[in-house]
């Protein structure tokens, strides 16, 4: 379905503009290339990768090559790429070809920011994210890829676990670290404070904080024990951030919420939703293309090359995830009507 005439898109419509404009601009690209995350428990609870629904793996050179095109601005350009690093598997046995391909993907992707000269890194290529589960993971990698001058030509590194605060920058160089805090869930006035203290310790570490509010795959069934889990979760991570910013106010300004509530605050009293199909998309480890990165299917059939993974991409901008399927104004109003939670708008 295509996109309503005004929902999503501010004045100057970006859609618009990319439509008179054959070269695909995008403001965000997100790159998931693999499902092999090899994390212990290998169902790590709220895995948006696990929850979307797996298909087949476009290949090493082409998932290269996706990142090259649009790293080096070859008829497509976006302003930022994230990639996620996900937990390596066993470099031995049936998992071998796996841990050879994540770190040959890192190696080819990490190559080419190693050949842009420090001059035109900011000005004349887009920003590069990283994110990873924990800084042991970075190292990894790092070690695996023969890495000498750590990642400092990298944007920004975001770990979603700092159990060693003061060592999260350890052989990293001069890079912006982001710790992206999820609300740990039941988190109670017990509890709270210990959080409080943790929090703290990584702020004095890190450069920026987003807290992430938790969300079940957009898309998929909602029946009501689903809706009312939903909410609940939702009023203890708001009451979560809320509770951070009161009580570490010296961390402010480095703490960000979770841009999704942001859209759906907007959304209620604008009518406009988030970019997500507009100048934000996600590309999943088969080539196929979905605007939300927590979309429980994507938006278009598979890509086995690069090329058909750009298609993708301009055939998911047909589509707006946030108006067809996202339950997440449902769940942010359903808290403002029930008197209950009166005190607790947002």
């Amino acid at each position: 379905m295509p996109h309503s005439s005004d929902t999503g898109r501010e004045k100057g419509s970006l859609r618009n503009l990319e439509t008179q404009n054959s070269k695909l601009d995008l403001n965000a690209l997100f790159i998931q290339p693999t499902r092999w995350c090899a994390s212990p428990s290998r169902v790590c609870k709220g895995c948006y990768v696990r929850a979307h629904k797996a298909t087949s793996q476009a290949s090493l050179e082409e998932h290269v090559e996706l990142f090259r095109r649009f790293y080096e601005g070859d008829g497509v350009s976006t302003k930022q790429i994230t990639i996620s690093l996900d937990v390596l598997p066993l470099s031995e046995g049936w998992e071998e070809q796996y841990y050879a391909w994540m770190v040959s993907y890192f190696k080819e992707i990490y190559s080419m920011l190693k050949d842009t000269t420090w001059e035109n890194l900011h000005k004349s290529y887009p920003q590069v994210h990283v994110t990873a589960r924990d800084i042991g993971i970075v190292h990894e990698y790092i070690d695996e890829c023969d890495i000498e001058d750590g990642l400092r030509k990298l944007t920004v590194l975001s770990l979603s676990r700092i159990d060693y605060p003061n060592d999260v920058r350890a052989r990293m160089g001069i890079l912006h670290f982001n710790y992206n805090c999820m609300p740990p869930p039941n988190c109670s006035s017990s509890t709270i404070d210990e959080e409080v203290e943790h929090l703290a310790r990584i702020g004095r570490n890190v450069d920026s904080i987003y807290m992430i509010l938790h969300k079940s795959p957009v898309g998929g069934q909602r029946p009501d024990t689903v809706k009312w889990r939903d909410r609940t979760r939702w009023r203890s991570d708001i009451q979560y951030m809320k509770t951070m910013l009161t009580r570490l106010p010296h961390l402010r300004s480095k703490i960000q919420i979770d841009g999704c509530l942001k859209d759906v605050v907007k959304a209620k009293k604008t009518g406009y939703g988030c970019n997500c199909n507009v100048s934000r998309f996600q590309v999943w480890p088969d080539g196929s293309v979905s605007g939300c990165p927590y979309a429980i299917s994507s938006n278009t059939g598979v890509g086995a090359t690069a090329d058909k993974m750009i298609d993708n991409i301009r055939k998911a901008k047909e589509y707006y995830d946030f108006e067809q399927r996202c339950h997440l104004s449902e769940i942010h109003n359903s808290l403002l009507e029930r008197p209950s939670d009166s005190r607790k708008r947002i």
